[in-house]
């Protein structure tokens, strides 16, 4: 009776396993003919298409997926509403698996993801910034005096209200801001030379 309640579960793995490899690849699969046939409208008459496809049971395996025919598709997303197609494809894979929860969770989960990609970008702008002399980390408190009096370097149009690191920016829309301000070079650290260091050393919005 054990032998064959073993062979049992077993049976129910393989077949749990089975179907999940069954559901991606006819999902790779579909996919694949899907674009060939947007690309084929696509050509010849300019129609724009977006194809997202997410999983709706945790157990598949295939990772959401957001595919457009231009660029045309994604830069209208991201100023309509502020996300790519692809964080769009995430946040509904959340709702599909785990319903309001995962969506919020998914988010949460993006947004700490931001701060941390941009803490990265702005070590990364200081450090390139101050050419061969490495900065080994980032200020915000007190940046005149680690930061400008030590290496020279100021900030250069600082987009927020308030000067702190980005995993204390309160809202995400505030992060994104911060974001493609130093990404556009909006935002930037300036080198100063002998002639900008004479008198009081700019200072940055607290």
């Amino acid at each position: 009776a054990l032998t064959e309640l073993e062979s049992n579960r077993v049976n129910r793995e393989l077949a749990s396993h089975n179907s999940s490899l069954s559901a991606f690849h006819d999902t790779r699969t579909t996919m694949e003919d899907a674009k060939l046939m947007m690309q084929r409208l696509n050509a010849p008459t300019g129609c724009e298409a977006l194809i997202i496809t997410v999983r709706s049971n945790s157990e598949h395996f295939n990772p959401p997926e957001a595919w457009i025919t231009s660029e045309h598709v994604s830069s209208f997303f991201e100023m309509a509403f502020k996300q790519t197609p692809h964080s769009i494809a995430s946040r509904l894979e959340g709702y599909c698996i785990s319903g309001v929860e995962g969506v919020t969770r998914n988010y949460v989960q993006e947004t700490i993801q931001m701060k941390k990609d941009l803490v990265q970008l702005i070590q990364d702008k200081l450090n390139a910034a101050a050419g061969k002399t490495k900065v080994p980390r980032m200020y915000y408190k007190n940046f005149d005096q680690h930061i400008t009096a030590k290496y020279g370097i100021k900030i250069v149009n600082w987009p927020l209200e308030k000067f702190r690191c980005p995993s204390e920016i309160p809202t995400r829309v505030e992060v994104q801001l911060l974001m493609s301000a130093w990404e556009s070079g909006t935002t930037y650290f300036h080198k100063m030379t002998s002639a900008d260091t004479s008198g009081t050393l700019p200072r940055v919005p607290t």
